[in-house]
């Protein structure tokens, strides 16, 4: 029996929460380091929530921007993990290097299906110009995976019944926006970067930083 078990542990199911990827995304830890972190983690949170609550809406998009490193990935992780949605799945340009556009629209098209035969469901477009393989060099991109995407995350579940949540992150909003995908959101937030010494202490403080060197560093921020 504990071989059994032991052998469903290690089976992925088709539907259902990708736990490694949304973990793999927090790795280095989640930490709310201050009072404009508390407030978009907060923010997005009731989101969810009035979601889950709300008797009329369907569907809700919510579109993260920052710049890099800023944590807009691991906020939309830590959210899918709280929200305890039936199926939650992230979707980013690793999952499809080297893969023609043709399979990756297929791909993600299949993830969505998926997402509309579950009454919760909530789906990350992690690093929306990177899925879009934009480049700002004669501002390339793939217009069958951005035609994609303009359709789908404005597309609500077939199913009146069923709820589905999407969460955006981007760190060219700008881009997006003369693309319009920004439009395609309900709610565009925009997560800020660490500014002040108490915030930069916070996290020091999570990793065991001595206060030497934690002063030392806290005063780059000065």
């Amino acid at each position: 029996m504990q071989d059994f078990i032991h052998a469903l542990d290690l089976v992925k199911p088709a539907f259902g929460v990708s736990t490694n990827l949304l973990e793999n995304a927090v790795r280095g830890g989640y930490y709310v380091y201050g009072k404009q972190m508390r407030e978009v983690h907060q923010y997005c949170s009731d989101l969810i929530k009035s979601l889950k609550n709300s008797n009329k809406t369907q569907l809700l998009s919510l579109l993260l921007s920052g710049v890099n490193g800023c944590g807009k990935t691991a906020i939309a992780a830590q959210l899918a993990l709280e929200s305890q949605f039936l199926y939650v799945k992230m979707i980013s340009a690793e999952m499809f290097v080297g893969n023609p556009d043709f399979d990756k629209v297929k791909e993600i098209v299949k993830i969505f299906e998926d997402a509309y035969k579950s009454n919760m469901s909530l789906i990350i477009l992690d690093d929306i110009e990177r899925l879009i393989e934009y480049i700002s060099i004669g501002s390339r991109f793939s217009n069958i995976l951005l035609q994609a995407l303009l359709t789908l995350v404005k597309k609500k579940p077939p199913n009146p019944e069923r709820k589905m949540m999407i969460i955006g992150t981007t760190s060219q909003q700008y881009v997006l926006e003369q693309l319009e995908i920004v439009s395609c959101f309900n709610v565009v937030k925009t997560v800020g970067t660490l500014h002040i010494n108490d915030e930069v202490c916070t996290i020091l403080n999570n990793f065991q930083v001595a206060n030497g060197e934690m002063s030392q560093i806290a005063q780059l921020f000065d």
